[in-house]
């Protein structure tokens, strides 16, 4: 399962459209209307250009063929965003401009001079979301990530089933076929979902990240809405019970993990191994004079080996 996106990140990406690179803007745009419209890549990039409007604070469109659907199905998104940043109505005016040099184009993105493959997008995907979380972090979402992400923050909203159908271009069960064929309110469910969804938002609503499979541990991002207005505030109610089993909670977690916090954290000058194919760096200790020679490197007369490995265990450099 695609792991969703924090609300950090997302509302990042946003901002990131007002400072970022000239090469960078396109990939950025396109990135949150498959967040925000609820499309798999591959239904996102066989986007219909000629059917793009503008309309109301909403972007509207066709994906001329799906993987649910050979002849295409609509989507639209609202403009504004999690932060405000308008972002639809400059992927629009991106739209209408590129529709002007190239009549008939029905693809989203490009790489090389031809339309982008996944490998090639999911690399852009995961550089914009380096700046923001760490690398290993970013390596562990795909393009899927951004289909489901509005997904899980509805669930956890309470969403009406057919409305979050709507939104993952799924079919509702209380919906027969006929319903779906002939009603002319295609994209009107999945806006109102995306409309409660930035309700929330605005009023200072945190959407949780639920745990990856095989429960790994996720990087900790803020926790704060940026976005919330500055007089929200909980009543005395409703948080005395959860001040009591937070303090408890953190206390014991403090305990637990305060070696290890204090022995990742402590200033480290090196020296560094370098893996050569991977390109990452790994902490360097001096391994013992009887540790096996496959274990580590020979430098300056001493061996040494990578902290990250159990065999590792010596003298700090």
């Amino acid at each position: 399962e695609a792991l969703p996106l924090p609300l950090f990140a997302v509302i990042q990406l946003e901002r990131a459209l007002d400072a970022c690179e000239p090469g960078d803007w396109w990939p950025l745009v396109c990135f949150l209307l498959m967040l925000w419209a609820g499309l798999r890549w591959s239904d996102a990039q066989r986007l219909d250009f000629e059917s793009v409007i503008l309309d109301g604070g909403s972007i509207c469109g066709w994906s001329w063929r799906t993987k649910t659907s050979a002849v295409g199905m609509p989507w639209g998104a609202l403009c504004r965003g999690a932060c405000a940043s308008n972002w639809g109505s400059q992927l629009a005016w991106g739209i209408f401009r590129v529709r002007e040099k190239e009549a008939g184009r029905d693809y989203l993105l490009r790489h090389l001079s031809r339309p982008a493959g996944y490998t090639a997008v999911v690399a852009m995907f995961r550089r914009c979301l380096a700046c923001y979380l760490s690398t290993e972090a970013a390596s562990r979402y795909t393009l899927h990530s951004l289909e489901v992400t509005t997904l899980c923050w509805a669930g956890q909203l309470g969403i009406d089933d057919e409305k979050k159908a709507a939104q993952g271009h799924h079919r509702a069960r209380a919906v027969t076929r006929s319903v779906e064929k002939y009603r002319r309110d295609d994209v009107l469910p999945q806006l109102a979902c995306q409309e409660a969804i930035l309700l929330a938002i605005s009023k200072g609503w945190v959407p949780l990240v639920p745990a990856q499979r095989g429960v790994q541990r996720l990087d900790v991002v803020p926790d704060h809405n940026p976005v919330a207005p500055d007089d929200t505030f909980e009543s005395a109610e409703d948080t005395d019970g959860l001040e009591d089993a937070s303090s408890c909670a953190s206390d014991d977690i403090a305990a637990l993990d305060s070696d290890d916090e204090s022995a990742e954290f402590e200033p480290f000058d090196g020296p560094w191994l370098l893996n050569a194919v991977s390109g990452w760096y790994h902490k360097a200790v001096r391994l013992d004079d009887d540790a096996p020679s496959e274990c580590g490197v020979l430098w300056q007369g001493k061996c040494w080996g990578r902290a990250c490995r159990p065999q590792a265990r010596g003298h700090l450099a």
